[in-house]
């Protein structure tokens, strides 16, 4: 998709969703999906274990959608990073899967969404 052949709002970039557009409307989607899905699975918890209180629905809801903005930031600029380097969007899309991995590993390794309930406690205690 080099030079004029393909300017960035012909119809064959949008259908590819490379636009600035498709992309927008893709986070948009994926950040109400990570909301969703987050919220539905602390609210199930928090209706049904007596330990599990609403700082705690706050606290993970919060750290799940940080974690989805910081996995959606790095993943394009990792993308257009390596695009722009190299030219290959399949290598851009190996390395952001690799991203979106290794977050996903740090954040279950140091137990963050923990760690921003446990803060959170400490602020209203």
């Amino acid at each position: 998709m080099n030079g004029k052949k393909y300017p960035i709002n012909s119809p064959k970039v949008q259908q590819v969703g490379l636009s600035p557009k498709a992309r927008a409307n893709g986070f948009k989607g994926a950040g109400v999906l990570t909301f969703v899905v987050s919220a539905a699975i602390a609210t199930t918890d928090l209706v049904f274990k007596d330990d599990y209180h609403l700082v705690d629905w706050f606290g993970n809801v919060g750290a799940d959608m940080f974690k989805a903005l910081l996995q959606f930031g790095a993943g394009e600029a990792i993308l257009f990073g390596i695009i722009a380097m190299t030219g290959y969007v399949t290598l851009g899309l190996i390395a952001v899967f690799f991203v979106y991995v290794s977050i996903e590993w740090i954040w279950s390794e140091y137990k963050v969404n923990d760690e921003v309930v446990k803060g959170l406690e400490s602020v209203i205690s």
